[in-house]
């Protein structure tokens, strides 16, 4: 009366092979790959009537697509290889599903001609297909198979078709036209839109609507983590998906959202929508709209996943969960997290996204949950028979929303969509105890709950290429890559380096200053956006220098761009601070001056009038002594008169003094205004220095900056070195003579630090870094002894790495 009917994928990947003693029960039937033929004849099947009205006698225009998108896909399989440094390079016929659902999901209505359906099924290819690429070599292949394809199967040229999308005017669609073509989902991107309404939880506090929350080190919220106060975004439930016309206006539609998320959370994302960023949140928020849509992100920390994830969520009306990642965060607190995110797609029946980043992975244990997730919808064995039953009578009295996305695949299973066979392990069925109560439970979750999960569940993973995890993730966990549409983060174009530098600067006076310190020249924010983003994009070549050399990998980031901008803006209001306390000082010491010498002018003429009016009273009273008292008299009004006379030399001696002083305090009260000036490249130079330059040895540092001292120059940014004659090499920067004095330098020898530049640089480095903790690599202990030496005068502590050498 038991039959098994048992699925699985081939041994490998993560999978373990059957034992032979298992294999005997059953008949084993193998299923190739399809065939060209039958992939074609389905997805031109399910093309079906909505391109129907294109087709011609000359042109079955369902079967060019079709044929188009297998002829990418194919291509893709024999020249896209996976290799160690791109694990994400697997393609399957889930790749051909998403492109061939792309063109289902936009409206029959907008694909009135053939070009509007030929720019559709370019956009999907690009999503599908070029977004994971990442170098030029392979970008550049795709686009030539793409304009091969264009040309064999639609008898058209894709240069001609994409002709409104060449922005840099070449004539053909290249890599720089890519970011104008977005299809996006469309609703009303307006704030009134935008409602308050409760939060979904947080911490053990519980996710909302009478469910129980988790435990502690769960922060499920709407949208944005830490923002427990937060109101929830209205859940959009229907989407149309249509191509964006007006670059322009979709982003002011996202400053919008923007500004309202920033409205509705007391944790803000100081977001600049550069055209990088916008682009980005478009691709982020059509695969999340989609029915079982999930994105992994790849690229370096500091990219702006996470921001352009809570933000493109934002924007479709999902909420966003993610956990509070602790030192005691156990694996029974990521369950309770799993649940928590669970009951909210089930019991609320809210659209809700889980984003999960790599640092946040403690334990690859927590990957087979999200294996279920991704190729299921759910995690087998997370509930008990008593929560199924619980979780299943709640599901009946909340309502089912409707689906965002309609398409014909979202109705039922994709070609490739799996069934779980590759998500890896710990996904087996359950048992139960009591057979008749477990039995019931487990269906009525299975008909309730799990199809709610799987409708309003959306994985977003955003994780670092860098290393050997990943590569090692995507092996174990082969999900991770098949159920996700993949999004690879290339490095800021200069566009977004200048948006984003620009928009820190906001603000900051940046205008040259006269001797008196007031604004009377141009304004220096362009010149210093310029230089920033120069430094920035020359950084590659160093950090690829320092890798051939020492062997060292140097990993240069978008943030740390912005914490360039915040340590430039940091110390210049610090240093212009201290130039106008001692200008401050300057002239109330000049005033003082200027009041002593008046004061000795009064009082030399008192003296004057003193001494004549003390021979007057000496005469006279002589006239009245006796001889006896004479002598007397003589000496006390001799010494009178002596002791006004010493007072008398001391003032003039010091009011001569003064005005020596007052010279050299003139002089240098002059200086302030140019010096003013000149610390608007000296600061960007040294700020430079602050965040890119600590790993690298000294010849390396000087060497960059020299190249971007005569940089400086060349923009005719105000720094120190301007002052040179035309044609003469500059002088040499000093980071010591702009960030400390000379006392504080002859102080850091004395604390046991050696003399030389490297040493010295290196201890202004870590006295003037603020934005981040300075990380030292002390394998003599120099730096510890330092440390300890200045802690001992101002309670500092200096940590010891132990291990493979000291560190402080």
């Amino acid at each position: 009366d038991l039959t098994f009917i048992c699925a699985m994928a081939p041994p490998g990947g993560g999978r373990n092979p059957i034992t032979p003693r298992a294999m005997r029960h059953f008949g084993v039937v193998g299923f190739t790959d399809l065939e060209r033929a039958s992939l074609q004849r389905i997805y031109s099947t399910l093309l079906g009537s909505h391109l129907a009205h294109l087709d011609t006698p000359d042109l079955d225009f369902r079967t060019a697509v079709t044929a188009a998108t297998v002829d990418i896909y194919e291509a893709a399989l024999r020249k896209l290889l996976p290799t160690p440094s791109k694990p994400h390079y697997v393609f399957s016929a889930r790749d051909i599903s998403r492109v061939v659902e792309g063109v289902l999901l936009v409206p029959k209505s907008d694909l009135e001609q053939r070009t509007d359906v030929l720019v559709l099924w370019t956009h999907e290819v690009l999503r599908v297909f070029y977004d994971r690429l990442t170098d030029v070599d392979d970008r550049t292949w795709l686009l030539a198979a793409m304009h091969s394809v264009c040309r064999q199967r639609f008898q058209s040229s894709l240069d001609e078709v994409m002709a409104e999308f060449d922005d840099n005017g070449s004539g053909t669609f290249d890599d720089e036209d890519i970011g104008s073509l977005l299809y996006a989902p469309h609703k009303d991107f307006t704030s009134s839109s935008v409602t308050t309404g409760g939060s979904c939880g947080s911490g053990g506090s519980g996710g909302g609507g009478g469910i129980n929350g988790s435990a502690s080190g769960s922060t499920p919220y709407s949208v944005a983590a830490g923002s427990r106060e937060a109101a929830s975004h209205t859940v959009a439930q229907s989407y149309s998906y249509r191509r964006v016309r007006s670059v322009a206006a979709f982003k002011t539609d996202l400053a919008l959202h923007l500004a309202e998320y920033n409205r509705l959370h007391a944790k803000p994302m100081p977001i600049v929508l550069f055209a990088y960023a916008c682009e980005h949140i478009c691709k982020v928020s059509r695969v999340l709209a989609a029915p079982r849509g999930h994105i992994l992100l790849l690229g370096v920390g500091g990219s702006g996943r996470q921001s352009i994830a809570r933000l493109a969520a934002f924007t479709i009306g999902m909420s966003l969960f993610t956990i509070s990642v602790s030192k005691s965060y156990s694996r029974n607190n990521w369950r309770d997290d799993v649940q928590a995110f669970l009951r909210i797609a089930a019991v609320q029946c809210k659209p809700v996204v889980f984003l999960l980043t790599d640092m946040q992975i403690q334990e690859d244990a927590y990957l087979e949950d999200i294996s279920s997730l991704l190729s299921v919808g759910h995690v087998a064995n997370l509930f008990s028979t008593d929560e199924q039953l619980a979780l299943s009578k709640a599901a009946l009295t909340t309502p089912s929303s409707s689906p965002r996305f309609t398409s014909t695949l979202s109705s039922g299973a994709t070609i490739g969509a799996g069934t779980g066979a590759d998500a890896g392990a710990g996904t087996g069925a359950g048992t139960g105890a009591d057979a008749g109560a477990a039995a019931s439970a487990r269906r009525s979750f299975e008909t309730t709950v799990v199809p709610r999960c799987v409708a309003n569940t959306h994985v977003c993973l955003a994780m670092s290429p860098v290393g050997d995890g990943f590569r090692g993730r995507a092996r174990v966990f082969p999900s991770l890559i098949n159920h996700c549409t993949v999004n690879w983060f290339r490095p800021w174009p200069p566009e977004a380096l200048d948006a984003v530098a620009t928009s820190s600067l906001q603000g900051v006076d940046m205008r040259e200053r006269d001797e008196e310190m007031r604004d009377v020249g141009m304004e220096h924010s362009h010149l210093v956006v310029d230089v920033a983003r120069s430094i920035y994009l020359s950084l590659p070549s160093l950090c690829e220098l320092i890798l051939q050399r020492e062997g060292i990998a140097v990993y240069v980031t978008p943030a740390s761009f912005l914490t360039l901008m915040q340590t430039y803006k940091r110390l210049l209001r610090e240093r212009r601070a201290d130039l106008q306390k001692k200008r401050k000082g300057l002239k109330n010491g000049l005033r003082k001056i200027e009041n002593a010498d008046a004061t000795i002018i009064e009082l030399t003429s008192e003296l004057d009038e003193q001494r004549c009016q003390i021979e007057e009273q000496k005469s006279a009273q002589l006239d009245r002594t006796t001889e006896e008292l004479m002598d007397e008299v003589t000496q006390i009004w001799t010494a009178r008169y002596a002791k006004c006379e010493a007072a008398l030399v001391r003032a003039r001696q010091l009011t001569d003094n003064l005005r020596e002083e007052r010279g050299r305090w003139a002089r240098d009260l002059k200086l302030l205004g140019p010096q003013a000036n000149r610390l608007i490249g000296d600061l960007l130079l040294a700020a430079s220095i602050l965040t890119y330059l600590g790993p690298f040895p000294f010849d390396l540092r000087a060497q960059a900056v020299e190249q971007w001292q005569r940089l400086c120059l060349l923009k005719q940014l105000p720094m120190t070195s301007s002052s040179t004659a035309v044609g003469a090499d500059p002088l040499p920067f000093s980071l010591q003579h702009v960030l400390a004095d000379t006392s504080s330098s002859s102080s850091a020898s004395l604390e046991s630090l050696p003399a030389d530049v490297h040493s010295l640089d290196n201890a202004v480095i870590v006295i003037n870094t603020q934005e981040r903790w300075p990380l030292m690599i002390d394998p003599q202990g120099v730096a510890t002894k330092w440390i300890r030496s200045k802690g001992q005068h101002s309670a500092g502590a200096g940590a010891d790495g132990g291990g493979g050498g000291d560190g402080g």
